[in-house]
């Protein structure tokens, strides 16, 4: 009697532990498809990293050495040969982002 006990006890033991691996097999399945079918929808969404806020500081400021000469800037550089500049305000506008 004791002996069918310990095997049947065994033969329990063992049905646990197949059950616990192939519920852990299922979920481990269920997440990597559901991490593919995330990939799969973020890589056929492209983003785009693109300025809202104008990059052509010219229009919003005016920059002039100390004669009161117009410093011209290109893109993001101003070539002066005087090391004091002066910033006149003039529309700010250009400046922010676009809705």
């Amino acid at each position: 009697m004791a002996q069918v006990t310990i095997q049947l006890l065994l033969l329990i033991t063992n049905l646990k532990m197949k059950t616990k691996k192939t519920l852990l097999t299922i979920l481990i399945i269920i997440f990597l498809l559901a991490a593919v079918g995330a990939s799969v929808y973020l890589v056929s969404k492209p983003q785009i990293f693109k300025s809202r806020a104008s990059t052509n500081l010219s229009d919003a400021f005016e920059i002039t050495d100390t004669n009161g000469n117009t410093i011209i800037c290109q893109e993001d550089r101003c070539a002066t040969k005087s090391l004091y500049i002066n910033f006149k305000i003039n529309n700010l506008t250009p400046l922010k982002p676009s809705p």
